[in-house]
């Protein structure tokens, strides 16, 4: 697939106050340039049937590429024969190594860009070669997570009436020195059963305060972790069951390195919330209730089948390679207080999990998260994974 458009050629600075100028002395790792198709429509996109007024091709700069919420300054570019090009097509790919693509986009700097190909390394994504103002570059095949990238309204006063453009990215280039991060959340294929109990009323169903007590648990990840040792060991209680969970913690950034993040740890532990409690939940047994000696209310237990093991690593690799490292690794694991507890495989669990979590089906390109100067709490690309047994 050969992608033919007209070339606008668009700049944007991600996380300016509109109309400020990006200072070219600041070194901007992250910085990325996307080449894009861009539709303008009469109306809103997304309406039924209509068809685009215009195609048109754009390159734009984001200072922060792992944030593309951007705004947009218009540009031009030049084939390798010097033709400029303002409202025809361009094919991206015709740019060689002896005649580049070429742009000038505005505060950053001179764009080149060369050799990219409709496929890219089947394994990174990775298709042609760049520079920004000098800067080496790498360019991408953009994944499904480029869909898309700016879908806003034109400004009337600059096309006479109003438009809407909806853009999506065909390539994304990045520094060709970059590291980013991914985050795996891999789930041992077998699970153990945990009894939790309530104390019934007639007036309202107890059932839901487990929900309470599961995002409780899971929910004081943070208060157990020390951020500025690299190995350490906690515990979360689940109120009411029979079982805890023992943490393990061996961090690679500890407090005060320069890639540690303070609001990472957050993000996992919010994760686990938001999405293993409502599986654990909605998957809860029957339960069994029995009236104590002189209670005035049944006490029921809810059976649930908890992952034996949940192992989260922090990953990082060089964004050409995609060979992916752990750097923070978190160990959960469920044990029980009972005798006789049930610990069993159960793989259609921890495949439901993975799907829960994210399938990591392709690669995470340019687009992933940045190790340096990315988001704060940045988790780069979530994804679930199926481990081997723990019981």
């Amino acid at each position: 697939m050969i992608f033919k458009t007209a070339a606008l050629l668009l700049a944007s600075a991600s996380i300016l106050v509109e109309g400020s100028v990006i200072p070219r002395e600041t070194d901007y790792l992250n910085e990325g340039v996307l080449l894009a198709r861009c539709k303008t429509y009469a109306q809103f996109p997304g309406n039924s049937g209509e068809k685009p007024l215009s195609v048109q091709s754009v390159a734009y700069y984001n200072q922060l590429v792992d944030a593309p919420n951007s705004l947009f300054l218009p540009g031009t570019a030049t084939d390798g024969a010097g033709k400029v090009y303002d409202s025809e097509e361009i094919d991206w790919t015709t740019g060689k190594t002896d005649k580049p693509i070429t742009a000038s986009i505005q505060n950053t700097g001179p764009f080149k860009v060369w050799d990219l190909t409709n496929k890219g390394d089947p394994k990174t994504g990775a298709t042609g070669s760049a520079t920004l103002n000098g800067k080496d570059m790498r360019c991408y095949v953009a994944d499904k997570d480029i869909a898309a990238i700016w879908r806003n309204t034109m400004d009337k006063a600059r096309v006479g009436k109003p438009r809407f453009t909806d853009c999506a990215a065909d390539y994304v280039c990045t520094r060709s020195s970059r590291k980013v991060r991914r985050t795996n959340f891999e789930f041992s294929e077998d699970t153990l059963d945990v009894l939790i109990s309530v104390t019934e009323s007639p007036m309202e169903p107890q059932v839901e305060l487990i929900r309470g007590y599961l995002s409780d648990a899971l929910g004081n990840l943070t208060s157990v972790y020390k951020p500025d040792i690299v190995k350490s060991t906690g515990e979360l209680k689940i109120v009411s069951a029979d079982a805890k969970l023992a943490v393990e913690f061996k961090m690679q950034d500890i407090k005060g390195d320069a890639n540690f993040d303070s609001e990472r740890m957050k993000n996992i532990q919010n994760q686990l919330v938001q999405k293993l409690v409502n599986k654990l939940f909605s998957d809860k047994g029957k339960p069994d209730c029995k009236m104590g000696f002189g209670a005035q209310y049944a006490t029921c237990a809810y059976p649930f089948k908890f992952p034996k093991q949940i192992y989260i690593a922090s990953q990082v690799a060089e964004q050409q390679e995609m060979d992916w490292q752990p750097k923070d690794e978190i160990t959960i694991v469920a044990i029980s207080q009972a005798k006789n507890a049930k610990c069993e495989q159960n793989k259609a669990f921890a495949d439901a999990m993975s799907v829960i979590f994210g399938l990591a089906t392709a690669p995470v390109g340019a687009w992933g998260g940045a190790v340096a100067g990315a988001v704060v709490g940045d988790l780069g690309m979530v994804f679930g994974k199926v481990g081997g047994a723990a019981c």
